[in-house]
């Protein structure tokens, strides 16, 4: 058996001890040593720029091209969105001309020819277009009829458009309460609706012209009508109706109105 003395100081060595090591271990979580008898060396800490939620997630935007329109070349000609239909042993080919020029024209005339499969010129007519004036930058339509074609013709061409460059801008007539109409026991189609004269003076022979197409924008119908009063004054309204006949119109989605006449 120990003395008193000596269990005093093996108990106060062992406190000791005890005490060394709980200290090393708390060192050991401060520091991250990995073991009692390393060096005390800090573990260096990486610090990351902090990104909110918002920036994390959400995708840089980018910026989608838009597809460039080909300009429309400058002149007047006749725009590739015709068609032909044949009625009653009559051949009808209608489309619109263009004008892209700085002028405005008038006695706008469109020939075209029809050629057999050969390339032999078999016949050859014209039109002019129903507006008197063609304002610079718009354009209208036209109808070529061919009364009883050669039976052996292939397809057609049109040649470049004449003109006058003396024409005038169109009288402020003012079309209002249109609508167009298919009907399916005739397989026809109608416009009707109202005219306004806005010129400030009297305007005769107002002519409203109406352009059909099908859902790819072919033009499929033109034709032209006078007003009920055939002349307006000032501030007088007038009605219209245009009727298309000679093939079935039950692919018309869209017209496109205009109106002419001649200023007092």
């Amino acid at each position: 058996m120990k003395p008193p003395e000596g269990r005093a100081l093996a108990t106060i060595a062992m406190a000791i001890v005890m005490i060394a090591c709980i200290l090393m271990a708390g060192l050991n979580n401060v520091y991250g040593a990995t073991s009692v008898n390393s060096t005390f060396t800090p573990v260096a800490r990486v610090y990351f720029p902090f990104i909110s939620r918002k920036e994390a997630f959400t995708p840089i935007p980018t910026s989608t091209p838009r597809p460039t329109q080909t300009p429309l070349p400058s002149g007047v000609y006749v725009l590739p969105n015709y068609s032909s239909y044949t009625s009653w042993d009559t051949l009808y080919i209608v489309g619109e001309v263009m004008n892209n020029t700085g002028d405005h024209l008038t006695f706008v005339k469109i020939s075209a020819n029809l050629f057999s499969s050969t390339g032999q010129l078999l016949d050859t007519d014209y039109t002019y277009i129903y507006l008197d004036d063609l304002p610079a930058g718009h354009k209208t339509c036209f109808k070529i009829i061919f009364s009883d074609p050669p039976s052996n013709w292939s397809y057609y061409e049109f040649e470049a458009p004449t003109y006058h460059t003396d024409g005038k801008p169109l009288p402020n007539l003012i079309i209002f309460n249109d609508s167009g109409f298919y009907d399916p026991s005739d397989g026809s189609y109608r416009i009707v609706g109202l005219v306004r004269n806005d010129h400030g003076r009297r305007v005769e022979y107002v002519s409203p012209v109406g352009t059909l197409y099908n859902s790819s924008g072919t033009v499929v119908g033109c034709d032209f009508t006078f007003v009920n009063s055939t002349h307006l004054d000032p501030g007088q309204t007038s009605a219209f109706k245009l009727r298309y006949y000679g093939r079935d119109y039950g692919d018309v989605v869209s017209y496109r109105l205009q109106v002419d006449g001649k200023v007092q």
